[in-house]
């Protein structure tokens, strides 16, 4: 504990004069590149392993397993509160083909395209994210979920 308040101390008196104006335009919103869900372990320094300055990553920890994985709507949720625009096209749902989803992605140009899949429906998520590289090339495609591959002993 005295290490913390120590930090605060020094951090007061030798490195918030440095960076107030900084501080001081970070108060009136954030717009950081990038999310990061991190570990709520103490090792895992998400600023100090990405070498970023303050607004630069928008950090989400979680309890390893202590808590439910994060679900799209969660993940959507976190990233509007990082000041990113959100789209949720639920696809399944919605009964698009791969060729809709293309369309909607050419209609509504997004930065990212995130897919939701399980070890049930990965196959399907690596034909979509495939679709979507050969009519994107450059847009970033992320695949997550629960338990998303398969286990290593089940044969190809």
């Amino acid at each position: 504990m005295r290490k913390l308040l120590q930090g605060v101390i020094d951090f007061h008196a030798r490195i918030r004069p440095n960076v107030k104006d900084t501080f001081a335009r970070l108060a009136l919103g954030q717009a950081p590149d990038a999310l990061f869900i991190a570990c709520s372990d103490s090792r895992v320094a998400a600023n100090v392993f990405a070498s970023t300055d303050p607004c630069d990553l928008f950090v989400v920890r979680n309890v390893a397993n202590l808590i439910p994985p994060l679900g799209l709507c969660c993940v959507a949720a976190v990233l509007r509160e990082a000041g990113f625009p959100v789209e949720i096209i639920d696809a399944p749902v919605l009964g698009l083909t791969t060729e809709l989803v293309l369309d909607e992605l050419t209609d509504r140009p997004p930065a990212l395209v995130g897919l939701g899949a399980t070890i049930l429906s990965i196959a399907n998520a690596f034909e979509t994210v495939r679709a979507i590289k050969r009519a994107f090339p450059n847009l970033p495609v992320v695949i997550g979920g629960r338990r998303v591959l398969r286990p290593t002993n089940q044969a190809d």
